[in-house]
């Protein structure tokens, strides 16, 4: 705790050192700070439970996880209750829960318009990441091609293939997030195995254009697969896998509104990867272990759910964007990062120049907005696609990533917009910084 001065409602904390953290009791008023340096980590104690007191809490950040459906809850305590068995068991709780993940193949594969057969679960978009690339790319003789700004699931990846000798070509991205088609051609000229690109970044919204991808690896490299991270993109919109020339397909329960620790990897007919797990015969060899039938109902359940509303939530969620990014465009020091023309209205991401995202984030917490500074899977630090986005030095440190969300209306985004400038103003006050 920071030392209070005699006979003062003030805290001078202008000497910190970098590794400080600052605990602040939920009763102090943030704007009888005196000095606040951009030193430092500041951590209110004893946020107040909005959803308690009854003030209405504002959840913007579903790009990290969503919250279950409460009829996911219900699909997985019934599995639970009554499905407990395990699929692999012959007898007929075995084959009760077997029905579960017939079902969860079938639903997930109808919703993608591809076979059964072609659907693999997984725990999660992580693994689904590490399933298609590195049992794609197993010697030293292959070439494996991603870009600067993907998630780290796939660039961790690619730094361990890269230290097993493999060749790793890494495109540049453009101001928007986009990968450079000129590059890119000329990479492919190279004949690489695998090319790994997501389809909505998760920090900034950009969409990618596949249809410019697979155009590209048709017309030079049609023997290269291509797998895409659709973890941020699925459930957001309709897709059609079968006619959209991907090989291969990651996506994640807990971002439409199901469990954790459920996902799935779309490995079309005939091609060819190598299991990196070993164990039983589970999910055709590629996924050993005992399936996890309950996440799988939920999932279902999920899946059934998003399909109904999709159309309308994206919507929805368009003209809430749109709200948002107008309340804050007559702030000073704001720059919106991402693709004017191709993105995900469920992303809008914001830097804020002179700012700790840190400390905003903390501040906006107090008032019931949750909003990320970045990747969740990347705490503590500037993430690369920041890095490469070549923002100037005054912004790199204030980003917020706020997820657009049906649960709200306009309305609501106007007032968090005007919750957000308030905040800014207050803090740039503070610190004596641009109003």
């Amino acid at each position: 705790m920071v030392k209070k001065e005699k006979n003062s409602n003030f805290f001078d904390i202008s000497k910190l050192s970098d590794d400080l953290v600052i605990d602040i009791p939920p009763y102090f008023n943030f704007t009888k700070i005196r000095k606040l340096s951009t030193r430092g980590k500041v951590r209110y104690n004893g946020i107040r439970n909005h959803q308690e007191s009854g003030e209405k809490m504002f959840y913007l950040d579903g790009t990290a996880t969503t919250k279950p459906y409460p009829s996911v809850i219900k699909a997985m305590v019934n599995a639970m209750e009554n499905h407990f068995g395990n699929p692999s068991s012959l007898h007929m709780l075995g084959r009760d829960a077997e029905e579960i993940l017939k079902a969860a193949r079938e639903c997930l594969a109808k919703d993608l318009n591809v076979k059964p057969k072609e659907i693999i679960f997984t725990s999660g978009g992580t693994e689904s990441n590490n399933l298609a690339i590195l049992g794609s790319i197993r010697h030293k003789n292959q070439i494996f091609v991603t870009d600067k700004a993907e998630h780290a699931s796939v660039t961790e990846c690619a730094k361990y293939l890269e230290s097993k000798g493999v060749q790793v070509c890494y495109l540049d991205i453009d101001e928007a997030g986009h990968p450079h088609l000129d590059q890119f051609e000329n990479i492919l000229k190279l004949k690489p195995d695998l090319v790994s690109l997501m389809q909505v970044n998760n920090e900034i919204g950009t969409c990618l254009d596949i249809e410019k991808i697979t155009d590209r690896l048709k017309q030079i490299s049609p023997k290269t697969l291509l797998h895409v991270d659709g973890v941020q993109a699925y459930g957001k919109f309709d897709l059609d896998l079968s006619r959209e020339g991907i090989d291969l397909y990651s996506l994640s329960g807990h971002k439409v509104h199901g469990p954790k620790g459920i996902g799935a990897l779309y490995i079309k007919e005939g091609v060819k990867i190598q299991p990196i797990l070993f164990g039983g015969g589970q999910e055709k060899g590629f996924r050993p272990g005992t399936e996890n039938s309950y996440a799988l109902a939920g999932f279902t359940e999920a899946v059934r759910v998003n399909r109904g509303e999709r159309k309308r939530d994206f919507e929805k969620v368009l003209h809430c964007r749109e709200q948002l990014k107008g309340s804050l465009s007559d702030l000073e020091g704001v720059k919106f990062l991402g693709s004017e023309e191709f993105f995900s209205p469920y992303i809008l991401s914001i830097a804020f120049q002179g700012i700790k995202s840190e400390i905003l984030l903390h501040y906006l917490e107090r008032e019931g907005i949750f909003v990320s500074t970045g990747s969740a899977c990347s705490k503590g630090k500037i993430s690369s696609v920041i890095q490469t986005l070549k923002l100037p030095k005054d912004y790199m440190d204030g980003m917020l990533r706020i997820s657009l969300s049906p649960d709200y209306d306009e309305k609501d985004m106007d007032f968090v917009g005007q919750k957000i400038k308030c905040a800014v103003q207050e803090i740039r006050q503070i610190i004596g910084g641009k109003v």
